[in-house]
């Protein structure tokens, strides 16, 4: 073997060999598959090693290429209501103010308003009070500060001292490329034309190249943008965003990337809205390893946000769908979303007032997963929340939060320059990453968000909804514009279902603790 180091935080030892070595180091057998049209590798028995290194050795990782699913959906916007969005925002650039939500009035010409979010989401459209029907322009009725508004920002403190990271995978390029590359300069410039449309500083932005010189291309441009937009926008600006970038799209890249933010002192939270089915993890060692980097993370105090999947309760399938549903599958849940380690963020359809832009409502999106875990335990602050309610052990439950991910819901996001509408938890998992920036700038003896998030929810007489393991075998009734118990800073979202789980009241496996009230957080916060 060759090229031989270790990372800066001494967990995991690096080494390129060829196959027929690999098999023979570890006795295993590597044989190649396809997987989304491509060729992969993967070793088809366990990997060994011998047993005096059993104490010092977690797992063997990199023996495959099994990639990774990124969770965004889009769709291009009519250019009537990208014009609009962009005069409303234009008129309501005051940060810390009451915005108007961008789509309040009449819808512009090519919007099919109510009829489309019926036929998206599958889902009955909840009445806001005092009207007949939310009167919106579906896709991408919101803009960051939108979002902002209807998530109850009175005018919080911002995540200005704070820097927050998020992996991506693309080639890197040099500012002042040709706009529409797609490579990491271009998601810059999209994030900054984010700034300017929300009135926001421009962002300073820094690449951290992960296990060496990228070989991936532009295929995940829009993940990386709404990654960045939604957290940068929520957080209404930040010190710094820090894009720690694979090498290669694969899973073993992860916990080298994870790796990399524990060793970045002065970056508090990563996102991650990447992922694959669990069981593929666990196959390759490549969870064990995660789960180590995750822990460090915890320890630090730092925060990594993981989107749930959009995939409802099964796993994600070799191709995850573009339309706004989930696929059915294996009944499993994507990692590292499932790490008890991390904030595990699932999603839901958002519905606010056409008057101020206010939270009316949410219900949970058909697409969100969440379920248990076949091979994660329960996090400690999980396992005090379930105690004496539950009567067996279970395992992992995921999520932990939920926010807006609905396609019919989504943001208004900049894709190599152009608006499109973009949605799933690739959006909702940063929204929490960027508010949680706040709260941590504001705080900053503030550690790792989830175990606050149940010691909130907890104290304030939340727990887990009666009969959440519960197969859905009835039609989600929307909530008729009957705005949802506030729990601790938290709305418990209980209508909707994502496959086989229906959310109820309490904690969910649709929708976890509910979405996040930005004021009531830093009430309950002290702020």
């Amino acid at each position: 073997m060759t090229g031989i180091t270790a990372t800066s935080n001494r967990l995991i030892v690096e080494a390129n060999t060829n196959v027929a070595t690999a098999n023979q180091a570890f006795n295993t057998s590597i044989h190649n598959f396809l997987q989304k049209g491509q060729v992969i590798q993967a070793n088809v028995t366990p990997a060994l090693v011998p047993a005096s290194l059993a104490s010092s050795v977690s797992a063997v990782m990199g023996l495959g290429t099994v990639q990774l699913h990124t969770y965004a959906r889009f769709a291009r916007l009519p250019q009537a209501y990208a014009q609009s969005a962009a005069r409303k925002t234009a008129a309501h650039r005051a940060i810390n103010g009451r915005l108007s939500r961008m789509n309040s009035g009449t819808a512009p010409a090519g919007c099919t308003n109510t009829s489309w979010i019926a036929i998206a989401t599958g889902l009955p459209v909840p009445a806001s009070p005092g009207t007949s029907a939310i009167p919106a322009c579906y896709p991408a009725a919101y803009t960051p500060l939108a979002y902002r508004q209807a998530y109850d920002d009175e005018g919080n403190p911002t995540g200005q001292n704070v820097a927050i990271g998020d992996i991506t995978i693309s080639c890197v390029g040099t500012l002042g490329q040709t706009a529409g590359d797609g490579c990491l300069d271009d998601v810059t410039t999209d994030l900054w034309a984010m700034d300017r449309q929300n009135g926001l500083p421009t962002t300073s932005v820094r690449v951290v190249p992960v296990d060496g010189a990228p070989t991936s291309t532009n295929s995940g441009e829009a993940e990386w943008d709404v990654d960045t937009q939604s957290a940068v926008g929520l957080a209404g600006g930040v010190r710094q965003m820090v894009l720690y970038n694979l090498a290669a799209n694969s899973i073993t890249e992860i916990p080298l990337a994870i790796s990399a933010f524990n060793s970045d002192n002065g970056v508090e939270l990563l996102n991650i809205s990447l992922g694959a089915c669990e069981a593929l993890w666990a196959a390759t060692g490549a969870m064990s390893t995660t789960d180590f980097a995750l822990v460090q993370s915890v320890l630090e105090g730092k925060t990594v946000t993981v989107a749930s999947g959009d995939t409802g309760s099964f796993c994600p399938p070799p191709v995850v769908p573009s339309a706004n549903a989930a696929s059915e599958g294996v009944p499993d849940l994507g990692y590292p979303s499932t790490s008890p380690y991390a904030t595990s963020v699932g999603g839901t359809s958002l519905f606010s007032s056409p008057n101020d832009g206010s939270y009316v409502t949410e219900t949970s999106w058909n697409a969100g997963s969440g379920g248990m875990s076949y091979f994660e335990p329960e996090s400690p602050w999980q396992s005090a929340m379930m105690e004496n309610q539950v009567g067996a052990q279970v395992n992992r439950l995921v999520p932990d939060v939920a926010m807006a991910a609905d396609l019919a819901s989504g943001m208004y996001t900049y894709i190599s320059g152009v608006p499109n509408a973009v949605g799933g938890t690739s959006l909702a998992a940063p929204i929490v990453e960027g508010i949680y920036a706040r709260i941590v700038s504001d705080h900053s003896y503030f550690g790792n968000a989830t175990p606050l998030f149940y010691q909130l929810y907890t104290g304030a007489g939340g727990g887990p909804a009666a009969g959440m393991f519960n197969a859905q075998t009835t039609t989600p009734i929307a909530p008729n514009g009957v705005t949802p118990a506030n729990v601790g800073g938290f709305h418990d979202v209980y209508a909707g279902d994502n496959g086989f789980f229906q959310a109820m009241p309490g904690y969910d496996l649709n929708t976890g603790l509910g979405s996040l009230d930005i004021n009531k957080l830093f009430i309950e916060f002290g702020s």
